[in-house]
């Protein structure tokens, strides 16, 4: 996966902007993550619903491929991403 500049940027800034136990959270993959201190950790995560535009593989692999993005650019702007969820 291609880091993006312009992207370690955002979750560098993004990150500050929050204080500890802020919560931001990502819609379109169904994750919430809350700030603990210097790491930003995924707290909870939507599950496939039925009614979904997508079957459940697709939904997993999305939900996957997005995380394994996010932890790629929090991490290069030295942010620890945790899963508990």
């Amino acid at each position: 996966m291609i880091v993006n500049p312009s992207h370690v940027t955002w979750c560098r800034q993004m990150f500050d902007g929050l204080k500890d136990n802020g919560i931001w959270g990502f819609p379109s993959a169904g994750f919430i993550f809350r700030k603990r201190g210097s790491a930003f950790v995924l707290t909870d995560r939507m599950p496939h619903h039925p009614d979904m535009p997508m079957n459940k593989g697709a939904w997993t692999k999305h939900q996957h491929e997005w995380l394994a993005s996010t932890i790629i650019h929090f991490n290069a702007a030295g942010i620890e991403v945790i899963i508990e969820a």
